[in-house]
């Protein structure tokens, strides 16, 4: 085998089980015993966490990954990952996971740095104003500065589902084959 991705369903289930309303993922080995594993972990010096690795036939495989598998007797997709809904890695019930393309993943909310000020995700305190800045197309834009708080945060939220909404729309019409008139 090359990837973890040909390890077949039956295999993974056969040695985890998932429990979808608490999160839980759990390890069985063949001796019998069973051990819950740590889904997230966090990165040392960096004072962030990160989903957690599990080693299982000689692979580092990400719990979000398996749980996924679990829940969808498939992989991820190769060009998705695994988002947190809620920004928190160690929630990993199912209804706050989902697959999801990485720019989807970064409009997600998420724990920043900046949350415990009370800003939202792309405001930013500089110069004696918040300032609005979205990634968007694979650069920034910006939103404009204000002088309220609160007044930012309203107008990240809304640029975010804006600019989100119309990458989704954009994608969509891309895949779309264009009918032709009989």
């Amino acid at each position: 085998m090359r990837t973890y991705r040909e390890l077949s369903f039956e295999r993974i289930s056969g040695r985890f089980i998932y429990e979808p309303l608490s999160g839980q993922l759990i390890r069985r080995f063949s001796s019998g015993k069973i051990r819950e594993l740590t889904v997230a972990r966090e990165r040392i010096g960096e004072g962030r966490c990160v989903v957690a690795d599990v080693v299982f036939s000689g692979y580092l495989i990400k719990a979000t990954h398996i749980i996924f598998m679990l829940m969808m007797e498939r992989w991820p997709k190769p060009d998705c990952q695994i988002d947190h809904r809620d920004g928190d890695v160690f929630n990993c019930r199912w209804d706050n996971l989902r697959e999801a393309a990485a720019a989807q993943n970064k409009a997600s909310p998420g724990r920043r740095n900046n949350a415990d000020a009370g800003l939202e995700k792309g405001v930013y305190w500089r110069e004696g104003k918040y300032q609005v800045l979205i990634r968007a197309g694979g650069g920034f834009k910006s939103f404009g500065h204000y002088q309220d708080k609160e007044e930012a945060n309203a107008v990240a939220r809304e640029a975010i589902k804006d600019e989100f909404s119309y990458a989704a729309s954009r994608t969509r019409r891309r895949t779309l084959k264009p009918t032709r008139p009989h």
